[in-house]
């Protein structure tokens, strides 16, 4: 063991209101700066979580770059060395692909061990995607995933060899000292649901509307969505529907929000209709805060709710099956509260912010 703190530079492409920039956004500041001094780089612009870090004392550096395609590669990794050496870094944790590619031939050549991430099965990555993960991976000490499903994609697409993968799950602060009670249905009984994430094609937000369509008349329910758009032409066809018969007005997009807690608290329903997923920290954010939940049996999903007892599964793009489970909901508070403290039970024995700083910690004694 260093008689001084581990110094972690963590490598990013920038700091938006995303999942895995949010999860650093709560990992670095609860680091004992007696232990570990955590740097963050953001490759291209720092985005404003960068700054709410630097605010609590962190430091952070920024490459400034539009991307790393091309002869912008070799500058990134160029910047990085520079850092590494500057900072006098022990370690290098790189989240997302551009990092991940970037982060291992830095660390290669500053003789720094490099940890690279996975958030993700790879659902969007192509052959060239994967080829460059496996020109890089051997220059890695270990390789982060945060279910079962992406560790399996890791051995089977990237091939890479179990002992190298580190399984480590998402945590999410728990409130303290809050109650989180069943919140009443609002005026006139309407059921309030939500779901939060970005809109693009793979949050499945498509298969959740036409879900709500097939709701018998009776069911008094309202939608709201809180991400910001990254697929203009995803959000457009979701407007086209929101406009047709039965959702007219009953469905409201707000955008990115700052204030996911309150967000989710003014909720009956939490529905997670993705797709894909690595570990979603939105469904961990509404299961603490006593929300029942029904989500797509993807990703690291089934692994945080045990079926029926903390909230419930369907298969990726059911429709019928999605508005089976939410007419059930809608019409069972008692289910709804049940499911609800189940679920933040759950979360709060096996998810929390706490144990994963632990266990990050742990690695990074195991590597540097």
């Amino acid at each position: 063991m260093t008689s001084r703190p581990r110094r972690i530079l963590y490598v990013i492409d920038k700091m938006v209101r995303a999942g895995a920039q949010r999860h650093l956004r709560e990992l670095l500041p609860r680091f004992d700066r007696r232990e570990i001094v955590p740097v963050l780089c953001c490759l291209l612009k720092k985005g404003p979580l960068a700054a709410e870090l630097a605010g609590e004392g962190i430091g952070v550096e920024s490459l400034e770059l539009e991307n790393i395609i091309g002869s912008r590669f070799l500058r990134a990794v160029a910047g990085l060395k520079e850092i590494i050496r500057r900072r006098e870094i022990d370690l290098v944790h790189s989240y997302l692909f551009a990092a991940n590619l970037v982060a291992p031939p830095a660390g290669f050549l500053t003789g720094t061990p490099v940890i690279t991430s996975r958030r993700d099965t790879g659902f969007w990555k192509t052959g060239r995607h994967i080829l460059a993960h496996r020109a890089v991976n051997p220059l890695t000490r270990k390789i982060t995933a945060n279910s079962r499903e992406v560790v399996e994609y890791l051995r089977r697409r990237e091939r890479v060899r179990a002992g190298k993968i580190a399984l480590i799950y998402n945590g999410v602060e728990v409130p303290g000292g809050e109650e989180n009670p069943a919140r009443p249905a609002g005026e006139a009984g309407r059921i309030v649901i939500g779901a939060l994430g970005n809109i693009r094609p793979v949050k499945g937000y498509r298969f959740l509307l036409e879900a709500l369509r097939l709701l018998p008349p009776e069911i008094d329910w309202e939608l709201r969505v809180a991400g910001r758009t990254l697929d203009p032409g995803c959000r457009e066809e979701l407007g086209e529907l929101v406009r047709g018969e039965r959702l007219a007005g009953r469905v409201s997009f707000s955008g990115e929000t700052a204030q996911p807690g309150e967000f989710l608290r003014a909720l009956d329903i939490y529905v997670l209709p993705s797709l894909a997923e690595g570990f979603s920290n939105s469904l961990i954010e509404a299961m603490v805060r006593g929300r029942p939940v029904i989500a797509s049996a993807v990703g690291a999903n089934p692994e945080v709710i045990v079926a029926g007892e903390s909230g419930f599964l369907v298969p990726p793009g059911d429709r019928q099956r999605l508005a089976a489970r939410i007419e059930e909901l809608a019409r069972n508070p008692r289910m709804r509260q049940r499911l609800g403290r189940a679920g933040e039970k759950r979360v709060r024995e096996d998810f929390t912010l706490e144990a994963m700083c632990r266990r990050y910690r742990e690695l990074y004694y195991e590597c540097a």
